[in-house]
């Protein structure tokens, strides 16, 4: 469950570009797709604040139902 869940937070935010839009400086790891992947789902998690993650959550739990 755990790996489901980062993987389904790292595509959600990956997929929209919540962070870094407005950068000049270099991409955050998590958009780096050379590094490790456990580095990338730490760095990710956390910036997201506390509703994010509620959010993905109830997201998963949703979907859970269709499968």
């Amino acid at each position: 469950m755990r790996k489901t869940l980062m993987t389904t937070v790292s595509a959600a935010m990956l997929s929209c570009g919540a962070y870094g839009a407005g950068s000049t400086d270099t991409a955050p790891l998590y958009k780096d797709a050379k590094a490790p992947v456990a580095e990338r789902v730490d760095d990710l998690l956390s910036r997201m604040t506390l509703d994010e993650k509620l959010a993905q959550l109830q997201s998963v739990w949703h979907q859970r139902r269709q499968m």
